[in-house]
């Protein structure tokens, strides 16, 4: 998957988003889910949770950057579903805007969850469950399995 996501990018690209499938096995991919809901466990009754939950969020993503010769600094992220939980206030789309400018960002998604530039969680087609990409270059790279 590396070597296909290195055939992908340029010096030019503003953003450096790809969604593939977590079944490659050369890419390491942070449990956002969990890792993220350990960290504000003891503080889910905090009137500043969204503060609170967006420190570590960013601290998680700072801490799981990888770099790798063939595409330079990335990170790759898996079960986010925590990231739509209206309780956390996140504005996914100005962070998968920012990290895709940080890092090459690489999403554990299913094929079927980008309909007309907008990411969907799992099969919820609803917006308090999307991301308008519209304004965001991505790409999407999925292994036939065989």
């Amino acid at each position: 998957m590396i070597q296909q996501i290195a055939q992908h990018l340029s010096v030019e690209l503003r953003h450096k988003l790809f969604f593939v499938s977590s079944q490659d096995n050369d890419i390491n991919f942070a449990d956002i889910g969990y890792n993220l809901s350990r960290a504000i466990e003891d503080n889910l009754d905090n009137k500043h949770l969204s503060l609170f939950a967006d420190e570590k969020l960013e601290e998680l993503i700072k801490g799981n950057v990888i770099s790798n010769p063939e595409i330079g600094k990335y990170v790759a992220i898996g079960n986010i579903g925590i990231l739509f939980e209206p309780e956390l206030k996140f504005d996914l789309r100005a962070k998968f805007d920012s990290w895709a400018k940080s890092y090459v960002l690489i999403v554990d998604a299913k094929e079927d969850m980008i309909i007309n530039n907008t990411f969907y969680l799992a099969s919820a087609r609803n917006s308090p469950y999307s991301i308008n990409l519209s304004e965001i270059s991505y790409k999407t790279i999925y292994n036939e399995i065989q």
